[in-house]
């Protein structure tokens, strides 16, 4: 049996399970496609409130999955990379910017906001956390984070496979080259929400 055969068999099967995980108040999820080899970015039409968003799996450790949101169409001053966490973190590391939390990497778990990262994570494909927002400016400059500090750490604590990053659509490049896992940048287009 070939790869593709393989793989659509999988993404059947996987397609299936999330819609009865779902259950009454959501339409089946349609597969609208994959950003790099292990990212697949599903739409779903909720019935419970009238809405659309963009739901994409992250593969952890132990073969578990993290599934983040995109819950709002994205303006033309936005875009999403995806990075690679360990590029990331040294990105992170030489950046002077909270670095407290850093300089505990080794005990991330015992961060004061992880466990409410560890709830929200924890609703799975029933209530997707949405992506972690950073500022970069060219020429590679971070700036931070708007939000998601404690999301970015727990996706690493599990030894994420990669991150997606909401961040301004004029750093977008420079960040993906930095940071990125080879995948362009995705943009408005990439979403429509229709």
């Amino acid at each position: 049996m070939s790869a593709l055969i393989e793989c659509r068999k999988y993404l059947t099967g996987y397609v299936r399970g999330i819609s009865m995980l779902f259950g009454a108040h959501h339409n089946s999820p349609t597969l609208i496609g994959r950003a790099g080899p292990n990212m697949n970015i599903f739409q779903i039409y909720s019935t419970s409130p009238a809405r659309k968003f963009y739901v994409c799996t992250i593969p952890l450790q132990g073969g578990r999955t993290a599934f983040m949101k995109v819950q709002y169409e994205l303006s033309e001053n936005e875009a999403i990379v995806i990075c690679d966490p360990e590029k990331f973190l040294l990105l992170w590391e030489t950046s002077n910017i909270h670095t407290d939390i850093i300089a505990n990497k080794n005990n991330w778990e015992k961060d004061y906001k992880f466990h409410s990262a560890e709830q929200g994570f924890s609703h799975g494909i029933k209530n997707p956390v949405p992506l972690p927002s950073i500022g970069f400016t060219k020429p590679f400059r971070f700036r931070g984070f708007s939000n998601g500090i404690s999301r970015t750490i727990w996706l690493m604590h599990y030894n994420a496979a990669f991150i997606p990053f909401l961040c301004p659509r004029d750093g977008a490049e420079d960040f993906n080259f930095a940071c990125g896992t080879g995948h362009r940048c995705l943009q408005k287009d990439d979403f429509p929400f229709d």
